[in-house]
């Protein structure tokens, strides 16, 4: 036998040593539905919201820390759909609200990348646009505290990382579903 058929024969023992089956790699849709500037978060955190219940409380609570326009009325949440709330598919999907924490300027926000979410060895990852002010640009003086409203599958994995999209060995959040 030849070199090469050593380093082949060698190749193909060392996958099989290893378990050798390579894991599968599954794209996952994953879609932002809300971001905004001032989320009313002190600290950098990240959560999975389950329920309708939970998802409906959390989004007014959001809305009314901002001030926006269109405020909802939690009378109009209390057994009724409405129009002005995303719909989300609560038996196959979960919202992910992820929360960059309290900043000290303008120039800070995060949004969902426009790569595509996978799963990996049980672990989903997405990646998100970490927004921060480069040091010699000039910003408005004011406390922000940006976040984005995620949704995403709820089956197929145990945990997911959300990375930077500009430096993906930076993990932004781990979270245990």
């Amino acid at each position: 036998m030849n070199r090469c058929a050593y380093l082949l024969l060698l190749l193909v023992l060392l996958t099989a040593c290893s378990g050798g089956v390579p894991k599968q790699v599954i794209a996952v849709n994953v879609e932002q539905i809300w971001a905004h500037g001032q989320c009313g978060f002190t600290e950098q955190s990240a959560r999975v919201i389950g329920d309708e219940s939970t998802f409906n409380r959390s989004y007014l609570q959001l809305y009314r820390d901002h001030g926006a326009r269109n405020v909802i009325d939690i009378n109009q949440l209390n057994g009724k759909k409405s129009a002005d709330l995303p719909q989300v598919d609560w038996r196959n999907k979960v919202v992910l609200l992820l929360a960059m924490g309290q900043k000290p300027s303008a120039g800070y926000a995060v949004s969902l990348a426009k790569s595509e979410p996978v799963i990996n060895d049980k672990v989903l990852s997405i990646e998100v646009n970490w927004q921060e002010p480069t040091v010699d640009s000039f910003q408005a003086q004011l406390i922000m505290s940006p976040c984005v409203l995620l949704v995403v599958q709820r089956h197929g994995y145990r945990h997911i990382s959300v990375v930077d999209h500009d430096d993906p060995s930076i993990q932004r959040w781990r979270i245990l579903p």
